[in-house]
């Protein structure tokens, strides 16, 4: 029923749905259940759309003084003080300046500039009671992350920092799955948020810059329909995800996958973006491999401290 808005178990919405997961060992529990459920909306499925409000508690938005007043890439808290994002966003913050590969560096001395991560942001532009900043106090990016050759994959960072968030309706980790649960089963249905450039039907040709939180559902897809649209698409290190109408653009690149359990309830995270179509009009989008990823984000989050 077109417009049909309502809140609806998510595990009968998709063909395929998500099947039981669980939270990795020693990660947060108290996870991945927003104080506000997601309204079901069918405009999703084929478009960036609204999000609703606080559905999202674990988005946070990354801004630098070097990108301007936006959010330019997006983030996801597995923890009260970590933020798992791209390791290209670490490279935008930073520009032409070196920055360390697969050891721990203090941002600011680095580049010269602070990186933050916004938290409990709806309309990014607005101040709200649970919106705030932190400071990315440390990083490190995947060992095997080259910036210049993305088919390299391995496009993957984790951010520490100042202080721990305070959990409330707005701000909440996301959970982090166990490794026996994945990878997930192709056609399974999952989404993203973020505050990227996107297309409305009244502009189909030029990009506008969202300041409300929007979101689309995406599916797992098959390796080969990457293969086909990304030359350097590798499946040893990148997964495949269908965004055909709705495709991430810029800005939400850094941004989680995020997938809910078939309880309909819980929500769990399920990789990187990394890249699309320069146009944001591609079917696919491509992300990291969870499953390969996964030993060295749980190493490095527990060496961090979560």
């Amino acid at each position: 029923m077109k417009g049909w808005l309502a809140v609806v178990p998510l595990s009968i919405l998709f063909s395929v749905s998500t099947k039981a997961l669980d939270v990795e060992f020693g990660f947060p529990t108290d996870c991945g259940v927003p104080a506000i459920p997601r309204v079901y909306n069918e405009a999703a499925e084929t478009q960036k759309t609204l999000a609703t409000p606080k559905s999202y508690p674990w988005h946070v938005g990354l801004w630098s003084y070097r990108t301007g007043d936006y959010p330019f890439c997006g983030g996801t808290l597995i923890s009260q003080s970590l933020v798992i994002t791209a390791a290209h966003c670490i490279g935008i913050h930073y520009g032409c300046d070196e920055f360390p590969v697969g050891e721990l560096f203090t941002v600011a001395p680095v580049s010269g500039h602070l990186l933050q991560v916004q938290v409990g942001a709806y309309d990014y532009t607005k101040f709200e009671s649970n919106m705030y900043f932190h400071t990315v106090a440390s990083a490190i990016v995947h060992p095997q992350y080259k910036e210049h050759d993305t088919g390299a994959g391995y496009d993957i960072a984790i951010l520490k920092l100042d202080m721990d968030v305070t959990q409330d309706a707005g701000v909440q980790p996301i959970c982090f799955p166990s490794a026996k649960n994945l990878p997930l089963r192709t056609g399974s249905g999952c989404y993203f948020s973020g505050w990227g450039l996107y297309y409305t039907t009244a502009s189909i040709t030029k990009k506008l810059h969202a300041r409300k939180l929007r979101e689309a559902q995406v599916e797992m897809d098959f390796d080969e329909n990457c293969n086909e649209m990304f030359s350097n698409y590798n499946p040893d290190r990148q997964s495949c995800i269908r965004t055909e109408g709705r495709s991430p653009c810029q800005g939400d690149s850094g941004g989680g996958i995020f997938c809910p359990s078939n309880d309909g309830i819980t929500w769990f995270w399920n990789g990187v973006i990394e890249s699309s179509n320069e146009d944001c009009r591609g079917s696919h989008t491509i992300i990291s491999n969870i499953k390969t990823m996964h030993p060295w984000i749980k190493a490095t989050a527990f060496n961090l401290g979560l």
